[in-house]
């Protein structure tokens, strides 16, 4: 069973251009590989490091199926997606700090 897609943040593509310097094409071919990751595994989950990502991956026969350029391209989108959200939690921590002092 296929898991619902999901619509990614449209931060994070203007976060890509921005932060990452990628441009316009090659930052919506990241939230392409994104979105098939995300039918792979959870990529919103932030207990997930880079080996579990890629085990998370693995296990799955679709990926096994993919060519190595593409595995590639999925790690490369979730670890990409991972730095924005740890990148926007840092923003929102601070924020609230902010608040209280």
């Amino acid at each position: 069973m296929s898991k619902r897609r999901r619509s990614i943040d449209p931060e994070f593509v203007e976060w890509l251009q921005s932060e990452k310097n990628l441009k316009e094409r090659s930052s919506r071919d990241v939230k392409s590989h994104l979105l098939r990751a995300d039918e792979i595994i959870d990529v919103d989950d932030m207990t997930l490091r880079e080996p579990e990502v890629t085990y998370g991956l693995s296990k799955s026969e679709k990926y096994q199926e993919l060519p190595s350029s593409t595995k590639s391209h999925l790690k490369r989108a979730v670890r990409l997606y991972k730095e924005y959200l740890g990148e926007k939690l840092k923003d929102v921590n601070k924020k609230i700090f902010n608040l209280f002092w």
